[in-house]
């Protein structure tokens, strides 16, 4: 609740005031009975921030990190919004000096599992388009290519670029991820060389029955662009 209070030092005494001149001088909640409500009680010791760091590269959700580290310390005030600042910090901590997209392309040059390709502008020098393939899809995907979807989705990133996502389908009617491509925009040019990217790293000589995709009017543009890199005719599903 708002208020306005006032400070005034007594000259003859030497003793502040606090004198409530606005509003009204009572709590809008109840004292904080507990210790755990207060963050300099519930400061991580250098072991609880090893086990949120070896917890996080095992992918364990927050909750389960949490509960890892009351049953290794009854005694811990640590909640579940500790460890998200915690994993936060860790995350600037592995950025170092890069920016989050050097960082990631870092990482998936120096993994031998993923396959990539980028581009950057020349006049800005930001990254335009990145297409990646984890090495076991694109294994499963070259044993099942009769059909294959394409569908885009939108400021899912902090950098608002569309992510066309690349999925197979296998014998008994799964769906698997195959490859992902970050894109500057949602341009016939850059689907089609979306397209491109996952026909050369993909399917080699290998024929695309289908290509299946939302009734996307770019898309559909860049069908006409295709036959540039000799890709798999570009099919609408309405």
């Amino acid at each position: 609740m708002p208020f306005k209070v006032i400070l005034r030092r007594i000259q003859a005494t030497h003793l502040w005031v606090v004198e409530v001149v606005a509003g009204h001088g009572a709590h809008n909640h109840e004292a904080s009975d507990h210790p755990s409500e207060h963050p300099c009680h519930r400061r991580m010791t250098a072991q609880e921030v090893e086990t949120v760091k070896e917890l996080t590269r095992s992918n364990a959700t927050p909750r389960t990190i949490v509960s890892k580290l009351h049953q290794e310390d009854h005694q811990t005030l640590i909640t579940r919004q500790d460890v998200y600042n915690a994993r936060a910090k860790l995350r600037r901590e592995g950025v170092g000096e890069y920016t989050p997209i050097e960082t990631l392309v870092k990482e998936l040059e120096d993994s031998d599992e993923w396959a990539l390709y980028y581009s950057t502008a020349e006049n800005t020098g930001r990254v335009n388009q990145l297409f990646f393939a984890y090495a076991p899809a694109i294994d499963l995907a070259q044993s099942y290519l009769d059909v294959v979807l394409a569908d885009a989705t939108y400021r899912t990133n902090r950098y608002n670029m569309p992510l066309l996502h690349f999925i197979g389908v296998t014998c008994l009617g799964t769906s698997f991820s195959i490859a992902w491509c970050f894109m500057g925009g949602e341009t016939a040019i850059q689907y089609a060389s979306a397209c491109c990217k996952f026909r050369e790293l993909i399917t080699g000589e290998t024929k695309i029955s289908v290509i299946l995709t939302d009734d996307e009017t770019a898309l559909k543009e860049a069908r006409n662009r295709l036959s540039a890199c000799a890709a798999a005719p570009l099919r609408v599903a309405r």
